[in-house]
């Protein structure tokens, strides 16, 4: 799942998506476009408050030695 599925799935601007999580919206967009990594911290708390598996939110994540 990209990122921009879940924040439409939580029906949140990016803006909203930032503030819930700690960011930016400037972050939250260059993390759609593909143009910033998305922190580890962040991955985890969208994880713990959507019960989402790591590999639908973040298919590119395994294998490659992230840890959160």
């Amino acid at each position: 799942m990209l990122l921009n599925q879940q924040r439409r799935i939580e029906n949140l601007t990016q803006t909203n998506f930032g503030k819930k999580y700690g960011v930016s919206a400037t972050a939250v967009s260059l993390w759609e476009k593909g143009k910033r990594e998305i922190p580890s911290r962040v991955i985890q708390d969208i994880i713990n408050f959507n019960g989402i598996p790591i590999p639908k939110l973040c298919p590119k994540c395994l294998g490659k030695g992230i840890i959160l």
